[in-house]
């Protein structure tokens, strides 16, 4: 609000026109009244404005903390330092409203994850660059997507499935294994391996942290101990403790979609040339054996594959694929498990060990149901 104060003032003087004393006269009752209200609202206006410039003040403070607040969260979930960083930048960039929402309402976090990637693709950079940081939003999109699933429902380990994916942390290195037996005094699982293909023995007591994939697809954690090793139906066992306080942490590890699409596979073999400190092995792609499957579903960490001719457990195998798109993928893995399906073959649970950073994110694009925007 405006006022005209010379205006205002020239407005007061023919109320004293009247007044033959002057200004050391009687004034009239009626200007000592204007000339009040008038003060009293030069008072106001300056209250308000120093009202507004504190709010203003305020409003920084206040979105200061709530970046300390998203930080916080977001490290609860998952996200490490630098991935923080990356939400924050794209919260500004898009200004965002309501920035605590994207950690838990996966509709507002998949338009804000899409709008990132349209913009990563759009820009001009290098494909490598570009391609690092469309998969580090896809990282974004998984560990945001898997804590928003998250139930937290905690059970015992007696009620896993023989045959469970295990994944065991041994001190500072993880180890995949399968569940074989569960009894009620210990669970017995596969022998975990070194990178050299050697069984890991371990000493008795040593405690494990172990996550666990359920039948349904649902990762569960729990923490155990080494009780000691034996055998089951031939194959060598680590005998785990049991636990009463198994957690359910998040669903897959990485978000499947099914896919009915031919693939074809290929043995691979490794190979080592040279002795002692000269040794090297290299991978060999057994072009020559290769066989024909129907890929069943399909993850950035891993695949289904049926085959009327499957590959063992344990075997080293390239797979080559094609998305809806007609995105050509190449990717390299081990089968984990193969589960037997009569006349029909079986179906290979392959883990992918090595696949290009453009295929994984091509992967996660068809996954996430972003391929139509490359």
């Amino acid at each position: 609000m405006v006022y005209n104060l010379p205006y205002l003032l020239w407005s007061l003087t023919p109320l004293q026109q009247n007044n033959p004393f002057g200004e050391f006269g009687q004034t009239d009752p009626r200007a000592t009244l204007i000339m009040m209200i008038f003060i009293g609202i030069l008072v106001l206006v300056g209250v308000v404005s120093a009202i507004l410039g504190g709010g203003s003040k305020s409003s920084g403070t206040e979105a200061r903390f709530s970046a300390r607040r998203f930080r916080r969260e977001a490290k609860k979930i998952g996200l490490d330092r630098e991935r923080c960083k990356l939400m924050l930048h794209l919260i500004r960039r898009y200004n965002t409203k309501v920035p605590m929402r994207l950690l838990r309402h996966a509709g507002y976090l998949d338009s804000f994850i899409q709008q990132a990637l349209e913009d990563v693709r759009a820009a001009s950079l290098p494909d490598t660059v570009r391609e690092h940081r469309v998969f580090e939003i896809f990282q974004l999109k998984r560990i945001i997507t898997n804590s928003i699933e998250a139930s937290g429902v905690a059970r015992s380990s007696k009620s896993l499935r023989i045959g469970s994916e295990l994944t065991l942390g041994i001190g500072n290195q993880w180890y995949e294994s399968e569940l074989l037996t569960s009894v009620a005094a210990h669970l017995a699982v596969s022998v975990p391996e070194t990178d050299k293909g050697e069984q890991l023995r371990i000493e008795k007591g040593t405690p494990v942290k172990a996550k666990a994939i359920s039948e349904q697809g649902q990762v569960y954690q729990f923490a155990s101990r080494v009780l000691g090793y034996g055998v089951h139906r031939k194959t060598p066992v680590m005998y785990l403790d049991h636990t009463q306080k198994m957690q359910k942490v998040q669903n897959r590890r990485h978000q499947r979609r099914e896919l009915d699409a031919p693939v074809y596979l290929y043995p691979v073999s490794v190979v080592t040339s040279g002795k002692g400190k000269k040794a090297r092995r290299s991978a060999v792609v057994n072009k020559e054996q290769r066989r024909l499957g129907r890929m069943i579903d399909l993850s950035a960490g891993g695949c289904a594959v049926q085959s009327r001719m499957p590959l063992a457990a344990s075997t080293l195998v390239r797979v080559d694929f094609q998305t809806e798109d007609r995105t050509m993928i190449t990717v390299y893995g081990k089968v984990l498990r193969l589960e037997r399906a009569g006349y029909q073959g079986g179906i290979m649970r392959i883990k992918f060990t090595r696949v290009s950073r453009e295929h994984v994110n091509r992967i996660q694009s068809f996954v996430y149901g972003y391929e139509g925007e490359e």
